[in-house]
């Protein structure tokens, strides 16, 4: 079935050998926790990708060119990892982790205009436009909202991992 097949099987045990490393080195090895938390994130990221271009195309992966469900399932997938990302890096308190977010929210913001905009015309694209404006104008104001939350926090808080 899909999501517990054998593609779960082949990147999902890696992944979680490394996010287990990431959490269990000691803090002397800062670089090799990065490292590794980086690696579990990219195969789970592969992984996601791999399962939505299985769900849209069937089991043989190697087929040519990209549907237009599909380039909007990546879209929301970016969508969410984004978002993920700001509330771990609210809850954390990890401005390395909230510019990751908001990085990531950019690139799906990028990818919207460049990529799945062009499949689309007349009013369509006219209210994507005005969607994609008021998206950064979301990231903006939930930039803001966090700098300011955390400017109210006592400086013995501070994220020693920043």
């Amino acid at each position: 079935p899909l999501i517990f097949d054998s593609l779960a099987a082949a990147y999902l045990p890696l992944a979680a050998v490394f996010a287990g490393a990431a959490l269990r080195l000691p803090g002397r090895w800062g670089w090799l926790r990065r490292a590794c938390a980086v690696l579990a994130s990219a195969l789970g990221a592969y992984y996601v990708s791999l399962e939505i271009r299985r769900f849209w195309q069937g089991d043989d992966l190697s087929l040519p060119g990209v549907s237009d469900p599909e380039l909007y399932s990546y879209t929301v997938a970016l969508l969410l990892a984004s978002a993920g990302g700001l509330i771990l890096a609210f809850w954390r308190r990890s401005d390395l982790l909230r510019k990751l977010a908001m990085a990531g929210g950019v690139l799906t913001i990028a990818k919207v205009f460049l990529v799945d905009m062009s499949g689309l015309s007349g009013l369509m694209r006219v209210f994507s436009f005005m969607g994609l404006g008021l998206a950064l104008v979301g990231l903006a104001w939930l930039n803001r909202v966090m700098n300011a939350q955390w400017q109210k926090r006592p400086k013995g808080n501070a994220d020693p991992a920043n």
